[in-house]
């Protein structure tokens, strides 16, 4: 484990020092899967902000995971997305378990943070276009209204907790890595976008 978080600190080093462009969004380096890390990852298509919830949400992010990313046999797969002020990304290693201090990977093997609240502080060292997640040019819904993980009782902030077409929801952006990474535009909901997801 010492030398997994050695290589991929070292990789955190070099992605703030120059940013280099995936030839192909799905030319994946694959961690070996040793409990040490959070991998994060895209879906493979697009949907709209009626995800069907939490619950909805997770089974589309399982279905990405196992067409895709199964050989990393993680024990848990969620949705990072934030669904109501009590099921907001800031507060899911409460909510469901996700670890605090592992580095956050990406599938081409970016190091996207350090542990969870670094991933959390407004700032991420590389667009997660970049880092092999999802195209550029190209939202995903996060339900995030300041981008640092939270959310609030707006329903135009998470679609009514990802079930209503007629309302809005906020997007990141895959090309920022400010506050906008996590927290875009309000964008309505009949709209199709990409989802991120988290495994460990």
């Amino acid at each position: 484990m010492r030398a997994l978080l050695i290589f991929f600190t070292s990789l955190l080093a070099a992605a703030v020092i120059a940013t280099t462009a995936c030839e192909s969004l799905y030319d994946d380096f694959i961690p070996e899967s040793d409990n040490s890390v959070i991998f994060l990852f895209g879906t493979l298509g697009t949907y709209p902000g009626t995800l069907g919830g939490r619950i909805g949400a997770d089974a589309i992010c399982r279905g990405t995971y196992e067409a895709r990313y199964g050989d990393l046999e993680a024990h848990n797969v969620r949705a990072f997305l934030s669904v109501s002020p009590l099921d907001q990304i800031r507060e899911m290693p409460h909510n469901y378990g996700v670890p605090v201090d592992m580095p956050v990977v990406s599938p081409n093997g970016t190091v996207l943070a350090l542990n969870w609240p670094d991933l959390l502080d407004g700032f991420i060292p590389m667009f997660l276009s970049g880092a092999g997640v999802v195209p550029s040019s190209q939202f995903f819904w996060t339900g995030d209204t300041a981008g640092y993980g939270t959310t609030d009782d707006n329903p135009a902030h998470h679609c009514q907790g990802w079930t209503d077409a007629a309302t809005t929801g906020r997007v990141g952006s895959a090309d920022a890595n400010g506050t906008g990474w996590l927290s875009y535009d309000a964008i309505g909901c009949n709209n199709t976008y990409y989802l991120l997801c988290i495994a460990w």
